[in-house]
């Protein structure tokens, strides 16, 4: 369930990104962010998955990897901080919580 929800919020968020953002900006840092958020994608949907239901797991495996998407394709919303550092936390994000999930799943599961 969680994989088919965050591959749905991730297509929505591509397409926004191909229709309202900024093309030129870091197309090879979108490349990057689209194959790396697939390969997340999978890697959640394939076994072993987790026989008991945690609470924490939604935003976790979820939410964290979505939100650090969102911050590599669109780094502009966030007015507070550059874009070259919200791009860069987005990366931190999607990265870790990309180890963390092969982690777990080698592991835990």
């Amino acid at each position: 369930m969680l994989g088919w929800v965050g591959f749905t919020a991730s297509c929505t968020l591509i397409i926004l990104y191909m229709v309202m953002g900024d093309k030129q900006e870091a197309p090879w840092s979108t490349l990057a962010a689209i194959l790396v958020k697939a390969a997340y994608l999978i890697l959640l949907v394939l076994p072993p998955h987790p026989t008991l239901t945690a609470g924490k797991l939604g935003p976790a495996f979820g939410l964290v990897p979505l939100v650090s998407f969102g911050a590599i394709l669109f780094p502009e919303l966030n007015t507070a901080v550059s874009t070259t550092a919200t791009r860069l936390f987005g990366w931190f994000g999607l990265i870790f919580c990309f180890a963390a999930l092969a982690l777990v799943k080698a592991f835990v599961w």
